[in-house]
């Protein structure tokens, strides 16, 4: 996911946003990918997506 090809920089964390609109479809697959990005010391911060519709007003 991240590489250097792709504009990963070894002197910056390496962070994904993971937007969602509610629980997954797939919660085994979710579990895995999840774990497979804390193993490689990816951080993660997931966003409900009605919270950034209610932080900029788009209900």
């Amino acid at each position: 996911m991240f590489i250097p090809s792709k504009g990963d920089r070894a002197d910056a964390p390496d962070i994904m946003i993971v937007m969602t609109d509610g629980q997954s479809d797939d919660p085994v697959n979710t579990a895995n990918q999840a774990k497979i990005a804390h193993n490689d010391n990816i951080r993660s911060v997931a966003v409900e997506a009605n919270f950034v519709r209610n932080i900029i007003g788009n209900n």
